[in-house]
């Protein structure tokens, strides 16, 4: 008669320890869901695929990222502005695969707040859970500050830019109503194809009514703000 004590986890009966361990945990994982059972909810929260969580990020980069790089090349130069757009990219490549592999690892952890309180306990989620807040407000004001500038541009400063900015604030307040990334993500595409089809068109326009040679400067000398705003600029551009 064998001496080994048998469990079941997860209706599967267990006889080896660490075999056992690495079930419950498995099992602790799927009971530490945010969003539980979806079959029968009202609202789904998992409705995205891969690729539309790809073009989502897409979107966010191009979206914002790309009116933010010509001022930071011009300010920097072709050639400092390449090699830190390069690293940057780099870095971001890597963290990605960093945190995939977290993530695969601790499949329960759903926001910086979860991985500090992996890392640091209850202080570890305060702190990133805070931090995650205050980066998801200044995206925001980004944002909003981003359509002071096109408003007071385009109307050559028709109004006060208290007013753009509320008016801003509430056309950010009603595209963040949807619940599901499902419905942002439709959003985005339009997002990206208004921001490239108008940097194609000012690219064109730039080519067509320019007045002569236009010299480009391999390297420039600037000043340490200027500098420090222009690198911020770039890795502001990578962010998601």
């Amino acid at each position: 008669m064998s001496n080994e004590e048998s469990y079941t986890v997860d209706g599967k009966a267990v006889t080896d320890e660490p075999l056992k361990m690495d079930a419950e945990k498995q099992l602790s994982a799927k009971d530490l869901e945010p969003f539980g059972n979806e079959e029968t909810a009202e609202v789904k929260y998992r409705t995205m695929k891969w690729w539309h969580c790809g073009m989502l990020m897409i979107a966010e980069n191009v979206s914002v990222g790309i009116l933010s790089l010509p001022s930071a090349v011009a300010t920097l130069g072709m050639v400092p502005a390449a090699i830190m757009i390069l690293f940057i990219s780099a870095l971001s490549w890597y963290t990605g695969y960093a945190i995939g592999q977290f993530k695969l690892r601790h499949p329960e952890i759903h926001s910086m707040g979860d991985a500090g309180e992996l890392l640091m306990g209850s202080f570890g989620r305060e702190l990133l859970g805070l931090g995650q807040l205050l980066l998801l407000i200044f995206l925001m004001a980004s944002n909003i500050l981003m359509f002071n500038i096109l408003m007071n541009v385009l109307t050559d400063h028709g109004t006060c830019t208290l007013v753009f900015g509320v008016v801003g604030l509430v056309i950010c307040f009603m595209g963040a109503l949807p619940r599901t990334m499902d419905k942002v993500y439709w959003m985005s595409v339009a997002s990206f194809a208004s921001v490239f089809a108008a940097t194609v068109v000012t690219m064109i326009t730039a080519g067509v009514e320019s007045k002569g040679h236009i010299p480009i400067q391999v390297t420039t000398i600037v000043n340490f703000r200027e500098g420090f705003l222009a690198v911020t600029n770039i890795i502001f551009a990578y962010r998601t």
